[in-house]
């Protein structure tokens, strides 16, 4: 059937051969003959000619059971339809404005194509080559269409609408894919380009643009790849490389964002990227269709398999960058606000990254930005960051296997930050900050060969906490070795608190809470160690443990430190270097000093101990401890007080370094052993020192409350000497010496 009609330039061309072909053409212009060559078995062309103008078109089927139908009404309407094979289907219906072109080739057996054009400036050209393959465009408006389907049971369907420069390209080579592209709205440019390639059976598209300017490009390599692409607003850009059977879903709305997303070197990815604000960026598209995005415009990059990777923003000015290599890696990233970073880096498998909950809100680069990134390499790693509000900065660096990092950051002020970097297996690190407050943790050291009652703990652990309006607070936990401990809880101002520890078996605990310059280092080493030190602070206290442990000897083999301290203008100083030393000051008092050194000699049983307890102002005590199973304790109570223990070889010296602190005039070094030196002292303006060298020496002073100006001093030289001073009253002195070399005072 032929129908042409109208006035001027309309122009048929139709052949057909083979047999049971049908083939309708119906024109509207002035009565121009038709010309149609019929050829086969019950070919029934019929030509009639109407009124219209300017239309043309051609009609040619070569083979059998062929259906070809075009319908045009209008001026400048161009329909082509070529079809080879056996049981094809075409039609082309253009109605309306000037400029409509068609244009449809099929060869092969039951492929289906379906044009209709209505508007101005329309183009759609489909080839379909193969087996069953099904094509629908549908325009309306201004539109440019291109769909070439090559291979059997692929699906295409193109719906444009609006009034202004769309335009979709299908590309699909292989068999049984889909790809869905439905743009509309008054957008300025609609583009979409969907490349499935040969390899790339069962592969699915589907891109739905509504709005000004939206850009989309999926390119399906192989294997039976989903891609889901929604945008809406103006200027969005979004694109998708797949390869292997993964699935990629772009939702995009409001203004100005960007997503790429790229998928490789496996099956089972899942990446999803929604941003629902304003200027959010997850990588940079470069929209040049015919080549592949290079990586440093990929947001979201998988390379491996079963990973999973999940982008939400919403808020102005957003980035993240997810790249993960390896098998069975999931990432999460949300964020809400204004001026918020992500990033995060997996290689390996098995690891798993959440920064959740990133309320920005800061106001750029200069203002604050709510800054996230996490880092992993290895298997089986755990990092959850959760910040809110700008200005926050937390970094995850997570090198070995099942290490776990947990931040949480509520900011209230200005300038908290957290880095943690884990190097080695099995770490541990919690880090919770509010306000102005600093973290830095550092883990590394190899994972311990476990000893007896140390299976089945973590390696390296570090939990630091700084909470209620801690402006100025900093704490840095750097611990290398095995199974080294870490708990910093800091609640007040200006409070900083530094642990080192190195070795295995260390544990370190520091709490200071309240006002003022607290500040408390710690620093715990050796070759075997399970050294432990506890310092807890209140007001303007300060604290310095330094513990050196060495291969244990005897069923005792650590170094213990406990610093309590409460009150203003406290000081301990603590340092103990071998094995089984203990060292516990207690002070509850201002303006008070505590000093404690012991030092063990490797071959010799060093089971030294010492005690410190101060109540009152302005005391001062001091002990130095050389050799083996020395003991010293000092309790002081009142005010002004002094006391100084020194036990070893060579501690007869300068009373007043000693008191100080100072025990390098006195040369604590020797083999002296079982030294017992134990000074309690009540009252006021008391000044007690036992200095003892050689073994066996007990020295005691005891000075009562009720006593006041007193002074008692006690030199022992030699072994197995005893000395007792007992003072009640005012304005005592008693001074002892025994043992060979005479008194130095």
């Amino acid at each position: 059937y032929t129908y042409q009609g109208g006035a001027g330039d309309q122009s048929l061309t139709l052949a057909q051969s083979g047999s049971n072909n049908a083939a309708q053409i119906t024109q509207g212009g002035v009565s121009d003959p038709a010309i149609f060559p019929p050829k086969g078995h019950d070919n029934q062309p019929v030509t009639d000619n109407a009124l219209s103008g300017g239309n043309v078109a051609s009609l040619t089927q070569t083979g059998a059971n062929g259906i070809g139908q075009i319908s045009q009404d209008g001026v400048d309407d161009d329909a082509t339809i070529d079809q080879g094979g056996v049981d094809n289907t075409s039609r082309i219906f253009q109605s309306g404005n000037t400029d409509n072109v068609a244009l449809s080739t099929q060869a092969g057996t039951d492929n289906v194509s379906m044009i209709s054009q209505s508007g101005s400036n329309a183009s759609a050209t489909v080839f379909q080559s193969g087996a069953d393959n099904d094509s629908d465009v549908t325009q309306t408006g201004r539109g440019v269409a291109n769909v070439t389907q090559t291979g059997t049971g692929n699906d295409s369907d193109v719906t444009q609408g609006g009034s202004a420069a769309h335009s979709a390209t299908v590309l699909q080579s292989g068999s049984d894919s889909d790809s869905l592209v439905n743009q509309s709205g008054n957008g300025v440019r609609n583009q979409a380009n969907v490349q499935q390639l040969a390899s790339a059976d069962g592969a699915g598209s589907s891109v739905t643009q509504t709005g000004s300017d939206e850009r989309a490009s999926v390119r399906q390599m192989n294997g039976a790849a989903q891609s889901t692409i929604m945008q809406s607003g103006g200027a969005q850009n979004a694109a998708v490389y797949q390869s292997g059977a993964s699935t990629s879903a772009i939702t995009q709305s409001d203004q100005w964002n960007n997503a790429n997303v790229r998928q490789e070197g496996g099956s089972g990815n899942s990446s999803t990227v929604e941003q629902f604000g304003f200027d959010g960026t997850v990588g940079d598209p470069d929209n040049n269709y015919g080549n592949v995005e290079p990586l440093n415009e990929i947001g979201v990059h998988q390379n491996g398999s079963d990973n999973t990777s999940t982008v939400t923003q919403t808020g102005r000015t957003q980035i993240a960058d997810v790249a993960q290599a390896g098998d069975d890696n999931i990432s999460d990233i949300d964020q809400a606000g204004d001026y918020a970073e992500a990033y995060v880096t997996q290689t390996g498998n098995g690891n798993e990254a959440d920064i959740v909950r990133q309320d920005g809100d800061g106001a750029g680069a200069g203002n604050g930005v709510a800054r996230a990134s996490v880092t992993q390499t290895g298997d089986g790693n755990f990092a959850s960051i959760d910040q809110s509000a700008a200005p926050a900065d937390a970094t995850s660096t997570q090198t070995g296997d099942n290490n776990d990092s947990f931040i949480v950051q509520t900011t209230s002020g200005a300038g908290a930050s957290a880095t943690v970097l884990q190097t080695s297996d099995l770490n541990v690190s919690t880090v919770d900050q509010s306000a102005d407050a600093t973290a830095s943790v550092t883990q590394g050291g190899p994972t311990p060969p476990f000893a007896s009652g140390f299976d089945g703990r973590a390696n390296n652990v570090s939990d630091i906490d700084q909470r209620s309006g801690s402006a100025g607070s900093s704490a840095t936990n750097i611990q290398n070795g095995s199974l080294n401990k870490s708990v910093i809880d800091q609640r007040a101002a200006n409070s900083g608190a530094i642990v080192e520890q190195e070795g295995i078996y260390n544990t370190s605990t520091v709490t200071q809470s309240g006002t003022g310059g607290a500040s408390a280092d710690v620093f715990q080493g050796g070759g075997y160690g399970d050294n432990l030190s506890v310092v807890t602070q209140t007001a303007d206290a300060d604290a310095t443990v330094i513990q050196n442990g060495q291969p244990s000897i005897g069923p005792r083999f650590a170094n213990d430190s406990v610093i309590d301290q409460s009150g203003a203008g406290g000081s301990a100083y603590v340092e103990q270097d071998g094995a089984g030393n203990e060292s516990e000051i207690a002070q509850a008092a201002a303006n008070s000093d505590a000093y404690v050194y012991q030092v063990g000699t490797v071959g010799i049983d060093a089971y030294n101990s010492a005690t410190i307890s101060q109540i009152g102002a302005d005391q001062m005590a001091a002990i130095g401890q050389s050799g083996s199973d020395n003991t010293g304790t000092v309790t002081q109570s009142g005010s002004g007080n002094s006391a100084a223990i020194g036990q070893g070889e060579g501690m007869v010296g300068n009373v007043a370094g000693v008191l100080a602190g100072d025990f390098s005039s006195v040369s604590p070094t020797g083999t002296a052993s079982d030294n017992t030196s134990t000074i309690q002292q009540a009252g006021t303006d008391n000044s007690a020192l036992s200095l003892q060298t050689g073994d066996g020496n007990i020295s005691t002073i005891e000075q009562t409350a009720l006593s006041a100006d007193n002074t008692a001093l006690v030199s022992q030289s030699g072994m197995g000497d005893l000395s007792s001073v007992v003072q009640s009253g005012v304005g005592n002195t008693a001074t002892v010496v025994q043992g060979a070399g005479g008194s130095p005072f």
